[in-house]
């Protein structure tokens, strides 16, 4: 009897933590069920907000010249006197936005401070915001002293982009200033400072930046009928985005040459033509671009001419913070790099932004317009050669600056009946040549996920796309190559649920063999035809065959607990006769 009644307590015992433990299962999936649907990296968070710092304060510079009366001017001496003037602008600014600069007199001891508020603002600088910053200073020398200690130079033509904000901290108004001004500068305390400074030919300018036209570019470029060309041949880009398997978004360091070479045959074998690379702004140095990095991207693109590839260059990843003091920085990245490579025969576009309309919300959308301006103006005067878009994340936003761009990109990753329409309702705006820059499907399949897909639903779905895309001739670019083996933190945070469905977008598995997507994307393929999925896969997915065990388990684990109650009863009737 005591036996029986200690193997009754022990299978009780076993039973009820069977069944804590799997009620305690069900509730951590459901709760990262709930917090997949509700939570995830903000873009504050994702982007890294960076700190403002004189030292990253770069205007451009230009000097005349056509000589100066006194000592000559080396050129280490100009870029002293260029960071020093720039610094005092820098602390100029910050003063006009909060008051009083700490600091600031160590750049500028007497300024005309009464004259400067009333150039820049009608009113009191104490009763509105105001964000403002210099962007361009075009200097020529008048004197400098004998003696090395003093410097006069008139800066023709400065260029200052402010915005005036309400209470609220919204833009009400934002304009270009040009001006001209008198400076004199003296050298003390081992640095130059403002020693005089008078302003005269102000003029105010509302946005846009400037009309930037639109040339014809000499390499890749808009031909009849919304189509492409290179060297008077048609040209329809047909590509992926691309970044090498093992260094998902950190292709540029530490730069896998060979790697990146084999990539290129292995996408022109899939019968592609065509790829889109992102240049990250931190990575490259922000305003001071790395000559080290810029090196990799010239070796890129050499390697993809070799191959007969093109390349969309996307700039600016990861680029959040639109606010004034960060354009100068933006604007010398920028000029380096399209300077740099504006004769490259491989690129195909510049892609000025990677999907900006995301940080409308948090970067207030007026600022980000203003900046993509300014950012569009100064790539066509970098780079009159290419082409130049933007990669917008949805089609209802790839109309805006249609007028200045050399065609419309925009990303999709709904459903596939709904391109149609989308992609409709985007040609009833503009005129301008289309590309799909970025679609594809995750095959992610876990007993903890439940949306994953199959490879068949992936090649369905290429399949369902690319007819669309087929029967209004528009070129494309799928995400992505590869599938990866981790996918960093910073690009969707941390949580499993969102960093591992963004790991299997490839084409190729991790093993390097090709998915069955890779026979839809063949230019032989019939996209009438549809990809069949058994019935027996849609029903027992991963996730499904869990919750089906998991409801397994608990009847079995109710079974046993009513098989526990009817021994013990009859133990009890048995003990109670006896």
């Amino acid at each position: 009897m005591r036996n029986r009644d200690r193997i009754l307590k022990n299978e009780s015992f076993i039973i009820v933590l069977g069944m804590i433990l799997l009620m305690l299962f069900f509730l951590w999936i459901f709760s990262r069920s709930f917090a997949y649907f509700n939570t995830g990296a903000s873009k504050e968070d994702i982007l890294n907000e960076e700190e403002y710092k004189a030292a990253y304060h770069t205007p451009s510079f230009t000097w005349a010249d056509n000589g100066n009366e006194g000592r000559e001017v080396e050129d280490y001496l100009k870029e002293i006197l260029s960071k020093d003037y720039a610094h005092a602008w820098y602390y100029w600014n910050i003063q006009h936005k909060n008051g009083f600069a700490e600091n600031s007199r160590i750049f500028y001891s007497m300024i005309y401070t009464d004259e400067f508020s009333k150039i820049f603002s009608a009113e009191p600088l104490s009763k509105k915001k105001v964000n403002r910053v210099d962007l361009e200073h075009h200097l020529d020398i008048h004197l400098y002293a004998l003696d090395g200690q003093v410097i006069s130079f008139t800066d023709s033509a400065a260029v200052i982009v402010e915005e005036i904000m309400n209470d609220e901290g919204k833009i009400i108004h934002s304009k270009k200033i040009e001006m001209t001004l008198d400076v004199v500068m003296v050298f003390q305390d081992a640095g130059w400072t403002i020693q005089h400074m008078v302003p005269r030919n102000i003029q105010d300018h509302d946005f846009p930046y400037v009309d930037a036209q639109i040339p014809q570019a000499p390499y890749y470029k808009v031909g009849a009928a919304a189509s492409y060309q290179r060297n008077q041949q048609e040209f329809r880009p047909k590509g992926i985005n691309y970044y090498p398997q093992a260094f998902p978004w950190d292709i540029w360091e530490p730069f896998p040459e060979d790697t990146i070479r084999d990539d290129l045959r292995i996408i022109k074998e899939l019968g592609m033509n065509t790829i889109r690379i992102f240049v990250g702004f931190d990575e490259f140095g922000k305003g001071y671009v790395d000559y080290e990095y810029l090196e990799k991207l010239r070796i890129l693109l050499d390697m993809a001419e070799d191959e007969d590839i093109a390349v969309i260059v996307t700039l600016f990843d990861f680029v959040g913070n639109y606010e004034l003091p960060n354009w100068p920085a933006c604007d010398r990245h920028l000029e380096t790099i399209l300077k740099k490579f504006r004769t490259h025969p491989a690129i195909f576009a510049w892609d000025i932004k990677n999907e900006p309309d995301l940080d409308f919300k948090h970067a207030q959308t007026d600022r980000v317009i203003n900046w993509l301006e300014f950012m569009l103006a100064k790539a066509r005067q970098y780079d009159p050669n290419h082409m130049i878009t933007i990669g917008w994340s949805q089609p209802e936003m790839a109309y805006l600056y249609e007028e200045r761009l050399d065609f419309v990109s925009f990303h999709y990753y709904r459903k596939s009946k709904d391109l149609a329409v989308a992609i409709q309702e985007l040609k009833q705006q503009t005129n301008k040549p289309v590309v799909l820059g970025e679609f594809g499907m995750s095959t992610y399949n876990s007993y903890l996920f439940p949306f994953g897909k199959y490879e068949e639903e992936q090649a369905q779905y290429y399949n369902e796309i690319l007819a669309v895309l087929e029967q209004d001739e528009i070129p494309f670019i799928s995400w992505t190559l590869h599938d990866f083996p981790e996918v960093p933190s910073k690009v969707v945070g941390s949580l499993p649920w969102r960093k591992n469905p963004q790991a299997h977008f490839g084409i190729l598995k991790q093993d390097g063999s090709p998915k069955l997507v890779a026979d839809v994307l063949a230019d032989s393929f019939d996209h009438s035809t549809s990809i069949q999925i058994s019935w027996i896969q849609k029903v027992l997915r991963p996730f499904h065959v869990g919750v089906l065990l998991g409801i397994i388990f608990v009847i079995v684990g109710v079974l046993l607990f009513w098989k526990r109650k009817l021994i013990i009863q009859r133990l009890n009737l048995f003990s109670s006769s006896s």
